[in-house]
């Protein structure tokens, strides 16, 4: 029986130790959709039910999109970010041209440098936010990401939606990242997660599946937010 740890736990899950260990996986497009269903799912029996969805562009497009049309709510995909996610973009692209493999990462000075680019760029940017989520007041409203990593951008906007007077504000996501403590630094902790392995999604530049999900993109009627 796998050891589980009392600590890690959201809306009532328990995760495993071997998951949370458990090395990175490029995902396919397919398992992707097969995650943002069950987050669907688990979304719908919320209490009390979700009027509508928010999904944070890029990463939570496709997991928003699939589990709202799953747990039979509206959706609205908005452009918000942290500051140096700009800059990370234009860094994975270069990292792919030049064949920089994720090990290389694992590189002390590399590891530092990142490190330090993230807290150079850790404030938050959001485009035009009125336009994007409408009217929230006296609305029950659920954030849905790919995964939650220090939580600041999901705790943006769960406390604008807060502000602008949504009833209740939940968070919804494929995964919870254990590289930073979201509960310490943004009193963050995701009402609903599938596991605690941030993997290589489809949108990410360093899945072989990345072109299938500009494709899928496309489809939907969207873009990739550079």
């Amino acid at each position: 029986m796998s050891e589980l740890n009392p600590e890690d736990t959201a809306n009532g899950s328990r995760q495993s130790l071997e998951d949370r260990r458990r090395p990175k996986v490029y995902l396919t497009i397919e398992e992707a959709v097969d995650l943002s269903c069950n987050l669907g799912k688990r979304i719908r029996n919320l209490t009390p039910r979700p009027d509508f969805a928010i999904g944070l562009a890029n990463g939570g497009t496709l997991p928003a999109l699939v589990a709202a049309e799953e747990a039979g709510i509206a959706c609205e995909i908005i452009k918000v970010r942290r500051k140096g996610s700009r800059l990370k973009q234009r860094f994975d692209y270069l990292r792919v041209i030049l064949k920089l493999f994720p090990k290389a990462m694992q590189f002390k000075p590399l590891r530092m440098l990142k490190a330090q680019f993230d807290n150079w760029f850790s404030e938050v940017e959001c485009t035009d936010w009125a336009a994007q989520t409408g009217d929230v007041f006296g609305q029950n409203v659920v954030i849905i990401d790919d995964c939650v990593d220090s939580g600041s951008t999901a705790a943006f906007v769960r406390e604008r939606l807060l502000a602008d007077g949504a009833a209740s504000v939940r968070v919804a996501v494929i995964s919870w990242g254990t590289k930073h403590d979201s509960r310490e630094l943004h009193s963050l902790v995701p009402d609903i997660y599938l596991n605690r392995t941030i993997d290589y999604y489809p949108w990410s530049l360093e899945n072989p599946g990345f072109k299938k999900f500009s494709m899928w993109l496309e489809s939907q009627g969207q873009e990739l937010w550079k």
